[in-house]
């Protein structure tokens, strides 16, 4: 049966995955605001900074997801482990 090794640093390489996201959101795209200016680049420029913040707000929630996902493999690998199965 194979044996699979989980690295005693894999907790805290997780933890660092998680916390590089943690600051995608920090940013606020309204603060690029261009005042009573109503000029077609202007508008398209906000819009790009909007569906830019979108895109880091997903990035944001997958890799939140993607580190929940290796905890609990962690957990499970753990639990095999222990059981000795």
């Amino acid at each position: 049966m194979a044996e699979i090794k989980l690295n005693d640093s894999f907790t805290a390489e997780v933890d660092a995955f998680r916390s590089a996201a943690a600051g995608l959101d920090a940013g606020s795209v309204s603060a690029a605001a261009a005042g009573g200016l109503s000029l077609p680049t202007v508008d398209a420029y906000q819009e790009r900074l909007y569906r830019i913040q979108s895109l880091m707000l997903r990035l944001e929630r997958l890799v939140r997801k993607d580190a929940a996902d290796m905890d609990a493999l962690a957990a499970k690998l753990k639990a095999t482990d222990a059981s000795g199965s």
